[in-house]
Formats: C-alpha cells, sequence, structure tokens
C-alpha cells in the first residue's frame, strides 16, 4: 500500500478524487503536499514540465492554498506545468488564479446505474440487447469475487496476461495494472465461460461522488465478442440494486480538441494538428464509439497550461507522462485508455 504521511494514497483518492485521480496510485506518480493542508497533488516530472494528473484532491475550501503552494514548488524548480484531465470546475478557478491557457481535449464519460441501458430505445439499445441475450444463450456468468481465494486470483491474474499479450499498436495508459492491492477501495467483477475466468472488471470507490470509478475491464482475445458488454451491464445492475446513481468510466479522448483559450492563432494551429495526428495512430475514436451505446452524460475534461504559450517540450511531456508507445515489451504490465 502505497502511504503519504499517515494516510494512503489510495484513502486520499477515495475521499477526493476523480476518475484521473487513479494515476496517483502508481509509484511513477510523485505526491505533493503542503504543511497544514490535508491534501495531495500527483505529478511527473519530465524535463521542465511538472505534468499534474486530474485536480488537486482536497476539499473544495483548500483546492486554492494547495494549487498555489504546488505552482511555488515549482516555479522554485524552474518548472512549468500542464494539468492533464483538469474539471470544469478547476479550469475555470485555475484559468482566473494560477493559469494562462487551456485546451480542450475530452471527456469524462459517466452512467447512472439507475437508468438501465437495456430499457432505452433506439439502436444502441437494440445492440445492447441482442449481446446480452446471446451472452446468456452462450452460458456465460458474471460473479463478484470476494474474499480470499488464491487459485481464482491466479485465473483472474491469466485474464490480465492474455489481454495485455493481444494488445497491438500504438498505446497510451495512465498507470500499471494492479489488481490486488488496496482491497478495502476495490470490488472485482469476472465473467466465466466453459468453466473458465475470460473476463475483468474491477472499480474503485470515490466517496465524493457516492459512487464508482472503472479502472480496468480486461477480456481475453478468446472470449466471446459479446463478453465486455455483459460484464459492463451485469455490474450496472448489480450496483444499481445498492442504489447507485454514479458511474465513470474515466477519460475518453474527443474527436477534436474543444475549447482552446489563451493561445495565438499559429499554437492553436499546432495544437489541432497534433491532435488530429494523435487521433488517427492511437485510434482515439473507438473509446468514444464503445460507450455511447450506454447513453452516458458527459463532463468536458482539460489541458491546463501555466503560461499563455505550448512548448514542444510540454507536448513531449505530456506524451511521456502518460507512456505514450507501442506495444512493447515495456508496456507489457499497463493499462491503456482506448477500448477495443
Amino acid at each position: 500500500m502505497r502511504m503519504h504521511g499517515n494516510r494512503s494514497v489510495a484513502q486520499y483518492v477515495q475521499q477526493w478524487g476523480n476518475s484521473a485521480s487513479l494515476a496517483l496510485l502508481d509509484p511513477a506518480c510523485k505526491i505533493f503536499s503542503a504543511p497544514g493542508l490535508d491534501g495531495i497533488i500527483g505529478y511527473r516530472i519530465e524535463s521542465k514540465t511538472a505534468v499534474v494528473f486530474g485536480d488537486p484532491i482536497c476539499s473544495a475550501a483548500d483546492i486554492p492554498r494547495l494549487t498555489r503552494a504546488f505552482h511555488d514548488y515549482c516555479h522554485s524548480l524552474n518548472k512549468t506545468i500542464v494539468y492533464v484531465s483538469a474539471s470544469q470546475d478547476f479550469t475555470d478557478w485555475a484559468l482566473a488564479h494560477v493559469c494562462k491557457s487551456v485546451v480542450g481535449f475530452g471527456d469524462e464519460i459517466i452512467l447512472n446505474p439507475m437508468n438501465n441501458p437495456k430499457l432505452d430505445k433506439g439502436r444502441k439499445a437494440s445492440v445492447l440487447r441482442n449481446k446480452w441475450n446471446q451472452s446468456i444463450r452462450e452460458g456465460i456468468v458474471v460473479k463478484e469475487y470476494v474474499g480470499i481465494d488464491g487459485n481464482l486470483e491466479a485465473a483472474i491474474e491469466q485474464v490480465k496476461v492474455k489481454w495485455i499479450q493481444g494488445r497491438k499498436g500504438a498505446q497510451i495508459y495512465l498507470y500499471h495494472i494492479d489488481l490486488f492491492s488496496d482491497r478495502i477501495n476495490k470490488r472485482w467483477f469476472y465473467a466465466e465461460y466453459k468453466g473458465t475466468v475470460v473476463g475483468v472488471l474491477m472499480l474503485n470507490k470515490l466517496n465524493a461522488h457516492q459512487g464508482w470509478v472503472l479502472n480496468i475491464m480486461m477480456t481475453t482475445p478468446d472470449a466471446p465478442n459479446t463478453t465486455s458488454e455483459f460484464i459492463v451491464l451485469s455490474v450496472l445492475d448489480i450496483i444499481r440494486t445498492e442504489g447507485c446513481s454514479f458511474f465513470t468510466v474515466g477519460t475518453t479522448p474527443g474527436v477534436g480538441l474543444g475549447t482552446i483559450q489563451g493561445l495565438s492563432k499559429p499554437t492553436i494551429w499546432f495544437a489541432r494538428y497534433v491532435y488530429a495526428i494523435a487521433k488517427k495512430v492511437f485510434n482515439l475514436g473507438d473509446r468514444q464509439r464503445y460507450w455511447r451505446k450506454f447513453h452516458p452524460s458527459t463532463r468536458s475534461l482539460h489541458l491546463l497550461f501555466s503560461q499563455p504559450s505550448i512548448r514542444p517540450g510540454d507536448i513531449m511531456a505530456v506524451m511521456r507522462a502518460l507512456n505514450v508507445g507501442s506495444s512493447s515489451a515495456k508496456k507489457k504490465e499497463s493499462i491503456a485508455i482506448k477500448t477495443n
């Protein structure tokens, strides 16, 4: 368990975090705190840039002081700052006080489990019902893992191995897969097909939203092609009975860049050009298309810059912080943002 002071990082994430805050659970992420304030900021130093993951993790009242303390710290190191996946509320405050420019790059996708997507109308709901019924006909079963079972955990870990081996092409990931640490904050669901575990979905608790965030969903290459939707629908059914109304699946890059403020026209052109290339290389539209079937709501997310310009070094820093690369051996233990 990763500790910071008298509390674990996972406890901070559970109490005040959002979907981007899961990046703080990776040992590669540095943790900043300030004396007298109960909160943390997760970041990585890449060359001359501090790349922050999500909003500061603290009470709303402490965000201004914690953020200013972090900016003072980075200034003392002669580092610029880029926030990745900053919320709209924090973006509005930061632009007024500590940051100079912003680029809207995606959304947080949120499902309300109280709304059953299988009962919706339209083609997307029909697709989900067909996948649900086909999964039942094929005998797929979804169960929740509770307690301690070494054999079952080994089978779940094997899903991870097969899933990673099946990943192809360029990848982006925020953090390494760590299935069974910080157990108090997690739930595990697994799919069985013909007596074999072929899929896993793991959740982390978010107290600030009284709900859950999707940590990872994996299916083996030989799993029936309805397995991932069947796991999601099954988990939604389960947490619906518990009265849960918030389930976020995390950051989804947009089909194009959104609002851009504080940048020159040449810089805006450069940003849109770079993003258009990244969209093609990483198939950024795949995740949007997958989750659209579940009729989600969205919240805009942003890249925030402490300076009124985007330096090439800032772009490279963000790419390194997101571990941009191919599915090489170096990436074999990592979570990819895109969903196939």
